[in-house]
């Protein structure tokens, strides 16, 4: 029997082996999404930095901007009580995702 120890250690050492044998390439892909973009389709609400409970990101699905989503369950996430950011994806996520998803990085 594989007790929950060991299989982890197989886990980690697997990913060890898998990111060591991996090209420099492959760690840092090339964002065709600038940083400035990326920042400006964040949107907080709630103090974030040292904040006393751990933020929240929303990502949406299609359709919809981060700041709909986020309205829509404003209620629920003043209730948690935790600070929230949700992200306005390229063309409500419906584009290519490999660019949608630099917005989260």
């Amino acid at each position: 029997m594989i007790t929950r120890r060991a299989t982890r250690s197989i886990c980690l050492a697997l990913g060890a082996v898998a990111l060591s044998a991996a090209p420099a390439a492959a760690r840092e892909p090339h964002l065709s999404v600038s940083k400035a973009k990326a920042a400006a389709a964040m949107h907080c609400h709630g103090k974030v930095r040292g904040a006393r409970r751990e933020p929240i990101v929303l990502v949406t699905g299609t359709g919809a901007t981060g700041e709909e989503a986020y309205a829509l369950e404003k209620g629920a996430f003043d209730a948690f009580g935790h600070p929230v950011c949700d992200i306005d994806f390229p063309d409500f996520t419906t584009a290519d995702i490999q660019v949608s998803v630099e917005a989260v990085l």
